[in-house]
């Protein structure tokens, strides 16, 4: 009888679990528009949780199924609407972007500040931060950094050269070398630091590199509960970017930028750029921008 009774309630919550998800992925046939249905249940989001894709990369499935302006899928349950009309887009992105500048994911700034990012804020937030970090990227400011970039290109064809007059047994992945390049030009632009991947491919910031893409089980986890259930990932604490990675890059962030204030260094790279902005009330770095924009230069770095 206990079987019996185990059975049945297997049996219901079965037709239950069908019903939901048969009610969920109506959504858009509900309300008469045009949809897909990719994956069921995950949608099309479990190649991105496994980091197999990238967003782009999923979102062009269901862009490619369609000829209609907008188009709507599903993200695990999540509904999302997909607009393909230039003209929609323009109105969204440019006349109506003030009620559209959520990216609508998981981040939680305490526990994992990388995530606290330009892409994935939001609101006040997300426009305090734009408001202040558009001065740093100007022509002018991005150009100066060009040396820094040239500097990485000629240690690539340097490796390049040397692989190509060597034997087989030395041949060098073009995705891999030009992976270690990305990661040297990050390096130096972004944290003013010399990354060293194209000389020793197990240079510890190439390591932290691949460790953020690295799909772990831990990550795939973590990445699943924050985007199903964004409410308990951030009661428990859960961080979206993988365990060492923000230490290693808050230590170097900090440890760079102290050495640089106490040794008065300055170097044309988007770090000092933060640390002019640091240092700058906002309203003069619009008017460095301002001024910047006339006649280029690198707005004042380092003059003081």
């Amino acid at each position: 009888m206990a079987w019996w009774s185990l059975l049945e309630i297997a049996a219901w919550l079965t037709v239950a679990l069908c019903a939901f998800l048969w009610y969920s992925f109506t959504y858009w046939k509900r309300r008469g528009m045009p949809y897909v249905i990719m994956n069921v249940p995950m949608g099309i989001v479990w190649d991105v949780i496994c980091q197999r894709k990238s967003y782009p990369e999923a979102y062009q499935g269901p862009y490619t199924l369609s000829d209609q302006p907008v188009v709507g899928f599903f993200e695990l349950l999540k509904p999302v609407l997909m607009i393909r009309d230039l003209d929609l887009i323009k109105e969204i992105l440019v006349r109506e972007f003030p009620s559209f500048h959520d990216r609508g994911l998981f981040i939680d700034e305490k526990v994992d500040p990388l995530s606290a990012n330009l892409f994935f804020l939001k609101g006040s937030r997300w426009r305090s931060l734009r408001a202040k970090l558009t001065p740093t990227f100007t022509s002018g400011k991005v150009k100066a950094m060009l040396p820094a970039v040239a500097e990485c290109g000629d240690e690539l064809c340097t490796l390049l050269l040397r692989s190509s007059r060597c034997d087989a047994a030395a041949a060098v992945e073009v995705k891999d070398a030009v992976a270690r390049f990305t990661t040297d030009v990050i390096a130096t632009c972004a944290f003013g630091v010399e990354g060293g991947s194209l000389a020793d491919p197990n240079a510890e910031v190439r390591h932290w590199g691949v460790r953020c893409f690295e799909p772990t089980l831990e990550v795939i986890l973590r990445n699943l509960l924050s985007f199903v259930l964004p409410g308990v990932a951030s009661f428990l604490g859960i961080r979206t970017t993988p365990s060492g990675v923000t230490e290693f890059f808050s230590q170097l962030v900090e440890e760079t930028v102290a050495a640089r204030q106490a040794n008065d260094v300055s170097r044309p790279d988007f770090l000092q750029l933060l640390i002019q902005l640091k240092n700058t009330p906002l309203s003069t770095a619009a008017d460095d921008d301002a001024s910047e924009a006339g006649g280029g230069g690198w707005g004042g770095v380092g003059r003081k």
